[in-house]
């Protein structure tokens, strides 16, 4: 189990690290969908707030916060902050006030009931390792992780895609194999996850799902495996669905 998740971490490192130079240009692409989402959850944003696999773009209005931490395993995203604004990737005026540290979801590196606020955009499906139960392992220990450092009461904000029925089935069947050719080419696939699962992995830790929103994607995608294939998102929207879940932690540690 150690062993697989440190490849975890060393290949999702080195991966995001690698694209840190272009990766906030290639989500200029989605900023559209990135603006909706900032809208959307800008109403749950409140105290202590924790923002992890941050990328470099905050996705919420960080002004609503009392202070905010942002994390990634790659240092490199987050030394140049951006937010969308008005169809653009503007970069965040008063960063300084921004505290950011390099974090493994599945280790955080704070005391328990640290934080009002916890936000996870699209970093579950980074989760992957060759093993696929093991990368469902990952998923369950990053929320038990979550949780423990999570005020009762406190708000989680859990963005993640999730593939429609057939495709879902075609990845569980053929996941360790995709995953083997592409690590050929350093490439770690995402492991994506359905919405019945994700909802199992929060009964397992008591967190309460009070809704799941759908956000359709922008009309162009960017994705990072392979940056230059940008899909139109109408094709994107038939394999993988926008799913942002409001979670309370109900629960004292």
């Amino acid at each position: 189990m150690k062993k697989a998740k440190s490849l975890s971490v060393k290949h999702q490192q080195d991966y995001f690290n690698n694209l840190s130079s272009h990766y906030s240009e290639g989500n200029e692409l989605n900023v559209d969908f990135i603006e909706r989402l900032k809208k959307i959850s800008s109403h749950f944003i409140s105290g202590d707030v924790l923002d992890i696999g941050n990328g470099g773009i905050i996705s919420f209005d960080y002004r609503k916060g009392s202070s905010i931490t942002v994390g990634d395993l790659a240092i490199e995203l987050l030394k140049t902050l951006k937010t969308p604004k008005d169809g653009k990737l503007v970069v965040v005026k008063n960063s300084d006030k921004i505290k950011r540290v390099q974090l493994n979801v599945l280790d955080l590196p704070f005391k328990d009931n640290s934080f009002d606020t916890i936000v996870m955009f699209n970093v579950a499906h980074h989760l992957s390792v060759a093993s696929l139960e093991q990368s469902k392992k990952n998923v369950h220990q990053a929320f038990k992780e979550i949780r423990r450092v999570l005020k009762k009461d406190g708000t989680f904000l859990f963005l993640e895609n999730c593939p429609t029925p057939p495709v879902k089935m075609g990845i569980d069947l053929t996941y360790e194999f995709w995953y083997w050719l592409l690590m050929r080419f350093k490439k770690p696939l995402p492991y994506f996850l359905s919405v019945s699962q994700i909802r199992d992995f929060l009964a397992k830790q008591r967190l309460g799902v009070l809704g799941i929103i759908n956000l359709e994607w922008s009309k162009k995608i960017y994705q990072p495996i392979m940056p230059s294939f940008s899909p139109p998102g109408w094709l994107w929207e038939l394999v993988l669905k926008n799913q942002l879940f409001i979670i309370k932690n109900n629960e004292r540690n």
